[in-house]
């Protein structure tokens, strides 16, 4: 009778799961379906429309050793390889149509969704909060839900150039499932070997991803409540930084590129645009979050005057 029970009580949980799932595939493919027929936007022309380093799928490897692959317009180069790499795929299949792009994003970002479904679930269990079954699986839907449908979400669905960022918060949160699953079943070769390739993937989406080790720290830090003023989150998080420095020095020394030297104007100072970053972090990107009526692509920002702007003090203590 137990064993009928417990079985029973499985096949809920499951079911539960597949409606979650599919509802919210539905919220999401709603959410975004009247971008389909929306058309490229600035950054898309040179790295989509002209750009002829996506116009064949093989050698895979021709991205991760040439950032010229990425864009027609030189002075806009990044190195993203995991970027030209999926729009090349997505060429293959959709030709230059820009609804077949965003599909794409689509898609992406609803899996992305589905992975941080399974991290919300991963943490309840870790915590050993005292939800029931039904409550947890509630709670990462609502997660979920939030993330996937959020109007900030809206901005690299549009923008099909800003599939990176789709793709290295794909990774990212992967890797970090990958992690939290095992500190609560036990680590394996396996579990860290998809973890740390994971995570070498959103670095190859989007520089950002950099900031894993930091929520590794974190995770065992503030989570585990080990303090991260002691060494044992730092010891946890050491193979992701050295991930993180495997990746750059074969960025920086064997592609021989550099993000910072391409990304901001030679004409402006590092310390003028860690400001301007401050600031922005705080009073467009954090407010966007919650109250995102007045999302633009361009941040509406006053001119920057001052590093002892009150903003940008705010923004960087907010970032601290």
């Amino acid at each position: 009778m137990l064993k009928r029970l417990g079985s029973l009580a499985a096949d809920k949980f499951l079911q539960r799961r597949y409606l979650h799932l599919l509802f919210l595939a539905v919220a999401v493919v709603f959410a975004f379906s009247n971008s389909l027929k929306g058309s490229f936007h600035l950054d898309d022309h040179y790295l989509i429309e002209s750009n002829a380093g996506i116009r064949r799928v093989f050698p895979l490897h021709r991205h991760f050793i040439d950032p010229s692959t990425i864009s027609s317009l030189k002075r806009i180069t990044q190195y993203r390889p995991m970027l030209p790499l999926t729009l090349s795929i997505n060429y293959f299949f959709t030709g230059k149509s820009p609804m077949g792009f965003r599909v794409g994003n689509i898609l992406f970002h609803f899996i992305a969704a589905i992975v941080v479904y399974f991290l919300v679930l991963e943490l309840f269990e870790f915590l050993r909060l005292r939800l029931s079954p039904t409550a947890a699986q509630n709670g990462a839907f609502v997660a979920s839900l939030v993330f996937g449908v959020h109007p900030v979400s809206g901005f690299p669905i549009n923008y099909l150039s800003a599939r990176d960022l789709i793709l290295m918060t794909l990774f990212m949160v992967s890797s970090l499932l990958i992690y939290v699953r095992m500190r609560n079943r036990g680590a394996s070769l396996w579990g860290w070997a998809l973890s740390l390739s994971l995570f070498a993937l959103a670095l190859f989406s989007k520089t950002n991803g950099a900031v894993l080790p930091i929520l590794i720290v974190l995770f065992e830090g503030v989570v585990k409540q080990k303090g991260i003023v002691s060494l044992k989150p730092w010891k946890a998080s050491l193979p992701f930084w050295g991930v993180l420095a495997a990746q750059f020095a074969f960025k920086r020394f064997y592609v021989g590129f550099s993000d910072f030297t391409n990304a901001v104007p030679q004409s402006v100072s590092p310390f003028h645009y860690a400001a301007v970053q401050a600031k922005y972090h705080l009073f467009e990107y954090a407010r966007n979050f919650i109250w995102p009526f007045y999302v633009r692509i361009m941040p509406e920002g006053e001119a920057f005057t001052s590093y002892f702007d009150i903003k940008v003090l705010l923004g960087a203590l907010f970032i601290g």
